[in-house]
């Protein structure tokens, strides 16, 4: 796409003003929660002439997209996830060309971002309502539906936008840590016992406790399994390898750091959605069909499932053969996809292979230890570490989330590693973009 196309789509395109001066971090606060409670209210709201339905088959898929099928948030985040993948792909291929180190690119890629983001709202609104995904009640047209779903999309693109420009971190991660937050809180803590919503499992022990029956630990275990997650996610975050490097051919002692889980969530977002859409489709063909395509669409159906209540099972010594090899075949499938996405991933991200890296090196005045100072012998020793690294780094978060589904954690595999990852990223970026503002916060309050 040429630069008068998106200098085009920059000019028209409407767009959230950005702050004129700077934002003090209580302000930056003030418009996360004002746009988190407009979010949590819009996910409340159930579509307007919406025939009656169970959405359970997509559980993975709203904590994954913090969407609420058959409310105004049907879509989530979908449009922007799908748009930024894409818009990466695409930069990362050089099939557009966009400098964004300028204010002037910047905005010609928001731009571009927010088409995307409008075009991909526009299918998936279609297709939620010509599939039949969600049917309208009877004398309800269907176009009725699609304006509803279509629009909740848009406000979602606008509620991330004012979160990246007056707040800090993207709408995106608010919004999945504000999904993992409430099923967490639901399924823990939830002390309402009405239709479609059970007591949490703490309540529920204590309430045994209170009644006598010490019995029943089992409640604990995902809480418990959650909290295990969560501080082994953080200690893997802290994880580097270091790189050896001179500083101007004379100075040694230097080194670049590389992340341990170096493609960061992205891995094990593509593999949860491509087991959760492989679960949905051998399930719907098993269901529509019979004899010896019945039993293989079945089977294959079992192979990517989650044992239920394995842990509890296997805690107690009743967990089955049948269990123990579905478990390892999940496990087998998380770590096998996520890896291999990882790779995807590296190849499609220009910034983050070998070479990308290696120019950076070279511009921050760094080289290789004993060789003449040139990018090409600086990629060629980082081929030993990055390739390797992103293929690890993506089986190991592949190996949680398969572990935390197989546990029941909180928010499920994904959820929880998203969660615990959005987390960090936000803390890091308020201890080097707001320090002089974040700590005497903490020293009055501890």
């Amino acid at each position: 796409m040429g630069n008068f196309m998106s200098n085009f789509l920059a000019t028209i395109m409407p767009t959230v003003s950005a702050p004129k001066g700077k934002t003090s971090l209580k302000e930056k606060f003030m418009w996360i929660f004002i746009v988190c409670a407009i979010y949590v209210i819009l996910g409340s709201i159930p579509l307007i002439g919406l025939a009656e339905g169970v959405y359970t088959q997509f559980e993975l898929l709203q904590i994954l997209t913090a969407s609420s099928i058959g409310t105004i948030l049907t879509l989530g985040i979908i449009p922007i996830i799908d748009a930024s993948i894409l818009l990466q792909i695409l930069l990362g291929m050089k099939f557009i060309s966009i400098d964004v180190s300028t204010s002037q690119g910047k905005a010609q890629l928001g731009a571009l971002q927010k088409v995307l983001a409008i075009f991909f709202a526009l299918a998936f609104s279609l297709v939620f309502v010509v599939t039949g995904i969600l049917s309208p009640a009877q004398g309800i047209p269907q176009v009725f539906l699609f304006i509803q779903i279509f629009m909740g999309a848009i406000l979602v693109i606008f509620l991330d936008e004012i979160i990246t420009k007056w707040g800090f971190g993207s709408g995106i991660s608010w919004f999945i840590l504000l999904g993992v937050a409430q099923e967490a809180i639901y399924r823990g803590f939830n002390i309402f016992e009405v239709v479609g919503l059970n007591l949490g499992d703490v309540v529920k022990y204590i309430g045994n406790l209170v009644a006598g029956n010490i019995g029943e630990i089992d409640l604990l275990f995902p809480i418990i399994f959650t909290l295990v997650i969560f501080a082994v996610v953080n200690f893997a975050q802290l994880l580097r390898v270091e790189v050896p490097l001179s500083y101007n051919q004379f100075a040694s002692g230097h080194s670049w750091k590389l992340k341990f889980i170096y493609t960061s969530n992205i891995p094990v977002i593509f593999a949860s959605i491509i087991i959760a859409e492989m679960g949905l489709v051998f399930n719907t063909i098993a269901n529509h069909s019979t004899d010896i395509i019945q039993q293989i669409f079945s089977g294959l159906h079992w192979f990517v499932s989650i044992p239920p209540s394995f842990i509890t099972h296997a805690l107690s010594g009743t967990a089955s053969t049948t269990m123990y090899m579905q478990s390892f075949s999940h496990i087998l499938l998380y770590v096998v996809l996520s890896a291999m996405m990882a790779l995807l991933w590296l190849e499609m991200t220009a910034a983050s292979t070998p070479s990308g890296v290696a120019s950076q090196i070279h511009k921050a005045g760094m080289s290789i230890g004993g060789f003449r100072r040139d990018p090409r012998i600086i990629e060629a020793r980082l081929t030993n570490y990055i390739p390797y690294l992103a293929a690890m780094g993506g089986a190991f978060v592949g190996l949680l989330a398969a572990f935390a589904n197989l546990t029941g954690a909180y928010g499920g595999g994904t959820g929880i590693l998203l969660a615990v990852m959005i987390v960090f990223q936000l803390y890091e970026y308020l201890i080097h973009q707001h320090a002089e503002e974040f700590l005497p916060l903490l020293r009055k309050k501890f």
